[in-house]
């Protein structure tokens, strides 16, 4: 074999010319460039398809161009259904006009962030949408990206709810602080009333109907203070299911028996920590107000389940259910949707109050004409011995038990004198904590100091305790208040020579704390 002294490029010698490799080069290059594309073009489909929110494009008339896979979760249509359409055909008629300001100053070039309008669904509901958006002249093209706003608004309006009824709790137990002291007043000043005239057959029923009539208003009160969450709550351990079966009696006899009630029990045994009064007092509210939801009868169901950390007892029924308006006010003191007469409007408000006091929520799911179902939930303990509830001990109170009694407000102290005077203490009486040292400190002899928690001049009622045991550590102290206050019943509760009665109250519940606090007096 012998070397070509002329050789050629090997395309020659194979029939190719230059013009071929050029063109071979380019359709190369080309056909790189188009699956480069196709891959921009998929990462970018991606980036549609697995946002979060809506990204589509519209034209200049406000037509959909090109809509991202999200907006069938987002408002129930399908891309393909919205392309070609204008995007008024979706908007909610009230937000029409806004919109449109907005753009036109869009296509002027300014580009719009955080603008919020609402959307309808494709079932009819509210679905409000927060654009950030921009117009490109060069592409003719306006790009937006619209964020689902729904449980934005949602947590919003709930804090508003929360603060609202936090206000009003405020609010009203202030109230029930100043009108329990005066409860304390009438009532005592009555019962002295009552006992003197017991013999007086025109007089007699007249103090007790007065008598009666401040003990409602104290029942009242008790509402308000329920509502404000500084009602006296003693959580003990409860078991749900039990619990629910001893409410079953008391329904199914005070119900009509177009009502059916019936009861669905945890599978496991359930224990929450409540107050066993107040849960009562609670579960009946939703009781009595799931009964008069449907006068035509119907069916009323109790149920009780572990959920998570807590214990759900939920009350339902197959009523006429709540409008949206009425459920956002459902909690709202005060607020109720029966005639005039036959509810206070407290009910649900003072179900709410307790369920947050004991540490716990209420939660209500209601349609017009499907029914409602209220869940409390509470905090759960896997300790389920209940604590016998047991009777109140008799009050055995020894004569001449010397009580140093410390009150700010003057016919308070002067009607608990009476009261203490009546069952034979002798009573030091003090208008505030400092006097109330001096005596103290004095060394004059006392039993038991009786004192308010709410008190002006710089030391309440705490405070003066804390100083009172540093002179003797084994006072007893009666801690006494219209408004509780939660860090001193905590206290309270943890220590052996105090106790706490919530104003109003009568003479027998003074004896029988007095007794429980100097037993060695007995």
């Amino acid at each position: 074999m012998t070397d070509d002294p002329n050789p050629r490029p090997a395309a020659a010698r194979w029939g190719a010319t230059p013009a071929d490799d050029n063109e071979k080069l380019s359709e190369q290059a080309l056909r790189a460039s188009r699956e480069q594309l196709a891959a921009a073009l998929a990462a970018n489909q991606k980036i549609l398809d697995n946002s979060h929110d809506v990204i589509c494009t519209l034209d200049r008339q406000g037509v959909f161009l090109r809509v991202s896979r999200h907006v069938e979760r987002m408002w129930g249509y399908r891309p393909e259904e919205m392309v070609g359409r204008l995007y008024l055909d979706f908007l909610h008629p009230d937000d029409r006009e806004k919109t449109m300001e907005h753009a036109e100053i869009l296509a002027l070039g300014e580009p719009l962030n955080g603008f919020m309008n609402r959307f309808l669904h494709r079932d009819g509901s509210i679905v409000p949408v927060m654009w950030s958006s921009v117009w490109s002249e060069s592409d003719r093209t306006t790009f937006a990206v619209g964020r689902d706003m729904r449980d934005h608004v949602a947590a919003e309006e709930k804090l508003r709810q929360a603060q609202k009824m936090e206000a009003v709790g405020r609010l009203s137990g202030g109230i029930a602080h100043d009108f329990n002291n005066l409860l304390t007043v009438v009532i005592g000043a009555t019962e002295t009333l009552a006992e003197a005239l017991a013999a007086d057959p025109d007089l007699a029923p007249v103090a007790q109907v007065a008598l009666e009539a401040a003990e409602r208003g104290a029942e009242l009160v008790s509402q308000l203070m329920s509502v404000s969450r500084t009602q006296s709550l003693t959580p003990r351990t409860v078991n749900c299911n039990r619990f629910l079966e001893a409410l079953l009696p008391i329904l199914t006899r005070t119900f009509s028996k177009d009502i059916e009630v019936r009861m669905v029990a945890a599978a496991d045994e359930v224990c929450c920590l409540a107050d066993p009064t107040q849960l009562t007092s609670a579960m009946l509210n939703l009781c009595i107000n799931a009964r008069d939801a449907m006068p035509g009868g119907g069916r009323l169901t109790l149920r009780a389940v572990r959920a998570g950390d807590g214990v759900v007892l939920s009350v339902e029924d197959t009523g006429e259910g709540m409008s949206a308006q009425t459920q956002a006010r459902a909690l709202e003191p005060f607020f109720t949707t029966k005639p005039e007469g036959k509810g206070s409007g407290l009910g649900l408000s003072m179900v709410y109050g307790f369920a947050v006091q004991s540490g716990g929520r209420l939660e209500i799911d209601s349609a017009e004409g499907s029914g409602t179902r209220i869940a409390l939930c509470l905090p759960a303990t896997t300790d389920c011995a209940e604590l016998p509830l047991g009777a109140a001990p008799a009050a055995v109170l020894a004569r001449g038990l010397k009580v140093l009694l410390v009150e700010d407000d003057d016919l308070v102290r002067g009607q608990v004198l009476r009261q203490l005077a009546a069952l034979g203490c002798e009573v030091r009486s003090c208008a505030n904590g400092h006097d109330a040292l001096d005596v103290l400190a004095s060394g004059v002899g006392v039993d038991l100091m009786m004192t308010d928690i709410n008190m002006p001049g710089g030391l309440n009622g705490r405070q003066l305790a804390d100083h009172a045991r540093l002179l003797d550590p084994r006072l007893p102290i009666l801690f006494t208040s219209g408004h509780t206050e939660d860090p001193v019943l905590r206290s309270v509760g943890h220590d052996p020579l105090a106790a706490f009665l919530a104003k109003p109250y009568r003479r027998a519940e003074l004896a029988r704390k007095l007794a429980e606090l100097t037993p060695e007096r007995a």
